[in-house]
């Protein structure tokens, strides 16, 4: 992927012109309206980013606002808006630019060309030149395992590949928690926010196959291929009211059944709020320190 380096969910944004300098929310401010400028790397938080797949929008890490565009065309930081279309900002990464997802044509460029600390950054037409583009600089992964609990009996169950080989196609079941922890047990949000598993990195889950989930090549022309956590779910970015579902009995075409497989399900709109069958809690293991970590959306 072109100007994307690593790829762990959250990245720091560089100007091309002087990869010094960092997309910043300026004097590292908490505050909505916030200002952004561009400023030398300091490894501070308010100058690293996501991507939220499910809203379109790029986030700060530190407050989870959203990059927006103020009344004289400036960025700011605001929460998030559904109806907002100044929000809705993406990498591309073919051209290098931030481009707006209702608009390609307006993108975040740095007054300057990208080349002075401090510059404010506004929105332009794209007219491709170099110091409208950007480099995005991925942190390192963060994994954990998605544990599923049952409400009825409060057992837990841990989403795994089967098999360690980390190949295309290998199925993803909810099995029993073990007291090793293997790579086929561990999961991270890479940068555009999809899941994806430790032990090969470029597969993803996949629900394009009936009755069943597998590991696949992202492909961003299949509707089942990104899935992202949201609250206690697994969301299908193409269909929010699709998510994962551990499944104690799995019904096949053929009538027959795998246990412990995982599905995928339909919710009806109106029952939304009520899925406790969907109960995904996200455990994450850095180095030796287990601890739990919600979501802060």
């Amino acid at each position: 992927m072109a100007n994307v380096n690593g790829n762990g969910k959250y990245f720091e944004i560089k100007c091309k012109s002087n990869t010094n300098l960092r997309l910043n929310v300026a004097e590292g401010s908490i505050k909505p309206g916030a200002p952004v400028n561009v400023w030398p790397d300091h490894s501070g938080e308010n100058q690293v980013w996501y991507e939220d797949p499910l809203t379109g929008t790029v986030r700060s890490r530190r407050t989870n606002l959203c990059l927006d565009v103020d009344n004289n065309g400036d960025l700011c930081m605001q929460p998030y808006q559904k109806s907002n279309h100044d929000q809705k900002w993406r990498y591309n990464r073919s051209k290098g630019v931030l481009e707006n997802i209702m608009n390609p044509q307006k993108i975040i460029v740095a007054e300057g060309a990208g080349k002075v600390a401090g510059a404010k950054v506004i929105v332009q037409n794209y007219e491709g030149d170099a110091g409208q583009r950007w480099i995005i600089e991925c942190k390192p992964p963060i994994y954990f395992r998605l544990l599923n609990e049952n409400p009825d009996d409060g057992t837990f169950r841990i989403l795994e590949v089967k098999g360690d080989k980390g190949k295309a196609g290998l199925k993803v079941i909810a099995s029993r928690p073990t007291a090793r922890i293997t790579d086929s047990q561990l999961w991270f949000e890479n940068h555009m926010g999809n899941l994806a598993c430790k032990n090969n990195g470029k597969l993803t889950l996949d629900g394009s196959t009936d009755f069943q989930v597998t590991l696949r090549e992202y492909n961003g022309e299949l509707t089942k291929n990104f899935w992202a956590i949201i609250g206690n779910k697994i969301v299908n970015k193409d269909d929010h009211n699709e998510v994962l579902e551990a499944s104690d009995v799995q019904m096949n075409r053929d009538g027959s059944n795998n246990i412990n497989g995982l599905n995928n399900r339909d919710v009806p709109i109106n029952n939304r709020d009520d899925i406790l069958f969907i109960s995904i809690y996200i455990t994450c293991l850095s180095y030796n320190f287990l601890t739990r970590i919600y979501d802060n959306d």
